[in-house]
């Protein structure tokens, strides 16, 4: 009997034990359904040691080689550990099987592998593992050591859209990097995820850091170099994308990269050959067909633009960079402008408040002096400000405008506002020149005049007005010396006839004054300076006849301008008294 009690009160105390145990089991279960962040949190809050379970006798150097996870690191371990018999320990089989599948997923990388029995017991690694490969998170991967806190986040490879993991694979990949600030593989993963989440400055950060460990993994160097550009780093986009073709020859974001990097930099016959080697590969990309059409046309090379619109324009005759171009096309080469205004006119039906298509027909409605269909310069500038209120484009053409009108006052005004925002801007600054002489600021003048001479500013139109500040000043002596000098080198048209109107200005008598407006008109028979100039000329002598001639030629040049019909009503009823 007391034998028999002994035996079931063992029995009992097997129990109570069988049971603390279960419960102690059951507690540290790994959590299968996603934790909240407060959960999350906390269980990240207080770091574990790195724990080595699964690693207990494998070389120091090879779990590290492992954690960078670098493609010549893992292929490295593999390497290493790899046995002439094939037989290995449990612990060497778990590390061959994380080593592989992370070459799976991030390299594609089946060259090298090693066969190893299945495992006999489970470990959190191929689960986290086989989670990635199918697309999704395992939040049951716990944090006890560098991979199970990494390993999930692979998962960002192979699943770029899905998104519910984000705040998990956040914590876990911080925390994979405290433990490994150094990891190549958490340092890309990190940033790849806070790209996903649109903290650009941040990834950026860690793209660089990783960039600096292993610039040949091609994902990364291309995402490297797209975020640079972004960023506004266009010297370091550039190189990372050269570098990216050496390792990937053809790389076609590269070769886009580096056209649009060689275009802004004006290096249009490099922007060419990226976009030639573009469209080898994306025959059928319209997009970079009008974007070679765009460097021809900054290159001059107006038979090849025209050839590209009209292949162009077989599938697409409402594209807007198709309109623009082809209204460009009609301006620059054809010279018809009243053709470049009926296309800008369609642009404008279509894309009424683009940007890019108002300031081209601003300029254009600048440059004929007309209206663009029921819009006027200051209608289209008005709705560029409205929009943009610091376009120097279009603050630029206001400034012309103003120029062109007489308004001093207002187009120095505009005109500051231009170069407290670029103080280089070489044709911003030689139109405030003229501003200032005309409004009498002399000495501002001559210090813009003095901080151009150094630079690659149009030395011909810089003489020119070296030569207005000295009449301005009142040296003619000067002025008339250096026109002649000008006048008898190899100037252009264009400046001769500046040259000639600027000393009929200075003439000592009405013949030589006469001789001059005449020599100017030669040179350049739009010289509107120099018509209006004989208008006034023919108008003091009371010769109406002459001088509506030259009136009506200034007023074709400017149709718009209001002042100057009203002067051709006046001289109307003079002709008709």
């Amino acid at each position: 009997m007391t034998r028999k009690l002994l035996c079931l009160g063992c029995a009992f105390i097997l129990i109570l034990l069988a049971s603390c145990a279960s419960k102690k089991d059951t507690a540290e279960d790994p959590v299968t359904l996603s934790p909240t962040a407060e959960q999350s949190a906390m269980a990240l809050a207080a770091p574990k040691q790195q724990k080595k379970t699964f690693f207990e006798g494998i070389d120091e150097s090879l779990l590290q080689k492992t954690q960078n996870a670098t493609k010549s690191d893992l292929l490295s371990v593999l390497s290493q550990i790899k046995h002439q018999d094939d037989t290995y320990k449990e612990n060497e089989q778990v590390l061959i099987l994380l080593v592989q599948g992370v070459l799976s997923l991030m390299y594609n990388e089946t060259a090298f592998s090693i066969t190893i029995p299945p495992l006999s017991a489970e470990n959190p690694y191929s689960a986290a593992l086989d989670s990635a490969k199918k697309g999704a998170y395992d939040f049951s991967a716990g944090q006890s050591d560098f991979f199970t806190l990494v390993l999930p986040s692979l998962v960002l490879i192979t699943a770029p859209s899905v998104q519910n993991y984000y705040e998990e694979a956040s914590l876990s990949l911080q925390k994979g990097l405290e433990l490994q600030a150094d990891s190549f593989l958490a340092l890309y993963l990190y940033a790849l995820l806070l790209d996903r989440t649109n903290n650009k400055a941040l990834s950026l950060q860690y793209l660089e850091k990783a960039y600096n460990k292993d610039s040949s993994y091609t994902p990364l160097a291309q995402l490297y170099m797209k975020s640079l550009y972004e960023a506004g780093m266009f010297d370091s986009s550039f190189k990372t994308a050269v570098s990216l073709l050496q390792i990937s020859p053809g790389n076609i974001d590269a070769l886009k990269i580096c056209a649009q990097i060689s275009f802004k930099n004006k290096d249009y016959d490099a922007a060419e050959q990226y976009v030639a080697q573009v469209l080898q590969r994306e025959p059928d990309n319209t997009e970079y067909v009008l974007f070679r059409a765009r460097i021809l046309m900054d290159k001059g090379d107006y038979i090849r633009v025209s050839s590209l619109l009209d292949l162009y324009a077989r599938n697409n005759k409402n594209g807007k960079e198709y309109l623009l171009l082809r209204t460009r096309l009609q301006r620059d080469w054809n010279k018809n402008t009243a053709a470049a205004s009926n296309t800008i006119q369609e642009a404008l039906v279509l894309y009424p408040a683009d940007i890019d298509v108002l300031l081209l027909a601003a300029s254009l409605s600048a440059q004929s002096g007309q209206k663009i269909g029921q819009f006027s310069l200051e209608d289209l500038l008005a709705l560029i400000l409205q929009q943009d209120s610091q376009n120097a484009e279009a603050i630029f053409l206001t400034v012309n405008e103003n120029v062109r009108q007489q308004q001093w006052e207002q187009a120095y005004e505009y005109s500051v506002k231009i170069i407290e925002r670029n103080t280089t801007n070489e044709p911003v600054l030689l139109s405030h020149i003229e501003i200032c002489i005309a409004l009498g600021k002399l000495n501002e003048a001559e210090t813009y005049l003095d901080q151009l001479s150094n630079t690659q500013a149009d030395k011909e139109l810089l003489a020119v007005l070296q030569i207005k500040l000295l009449i301005a000043e009142g040296n003619k002596d000067e002025a008339k010396r250096l026109i002649d000098i000008q006048i008898s080198s190899t100037a252009s048209s264009r400046s001769k006839s500046m040259l000639y109107y600027e000393r009929s200005r200075i003439a000592s008598g009405e013949d030589a004054k006469l001789s001059d407006l005449r020599s100017s008109l030669t040179s350049n028979p739009r010289n509107n300076e120099a018509l209006y100039a004989l208008y006034e000329f023919y108008f003091d002598k009371k010769d109406y006849r002459k001088a509506q001639y030259y009136l009506k030629q200034v007023v074709a040049l400017s149709p718009s301008d209001q002042r100057l019909i009203k002067l051709n009503e006046e001289i109307e009823i003079l002709l008709a008294n």
